[in-house]
């Protein structure tokens, strides 16, 4: 599901309080990050712990922002995982791949 149609508000909805915060956590398998134009790679690693049912992630980027440690959280949480964008990410090197080789086994 994607949470109400908007992913802006998904994020907003889940630092309210931990009962909507576990809702959408156990619920948005479909989350999109590619409107957050800045601090995309802080948002990332502070909210994939919150996401770990996500299948379908999208951290398409405009400029590059995302860094190693914001894909690491996401492996490290999302191991659910079958598809994840992550166009114009620059920034990566191969600590990336191997958490995600290691944390997301679903990943095609």
């Amino acid at each position: 599901i994607s949470v109400a149609g908007d992913d802006r508000m998904a994020i907003v909805a889940s630092g309210v309080c931990t009962g909507w915060r576990d809702a959408l956590g156990w619920g948005a398998t479909s989350l999109s990050f590619s409107w957050c134009q800045d601090h995309m790679n802080e948002l990332v690693i502070s909210l994939a712990h919150k996401f770990t049912k996500l299948q379908v992630l999208s951290l398409r980027q405009i400029k590059p922002q995302l860094e190693d440690s914001a894909v690491e959280a996401v492996a490290n949480s999302c191991h659910d995982l079958r598809e994840l964008d992550l166009s114009r990410s620059f920034r990566l090197s191969d600590r990336s791949l191997y958490a995600l080789a290691h944390g997301c086994p679903h990943l095609t």
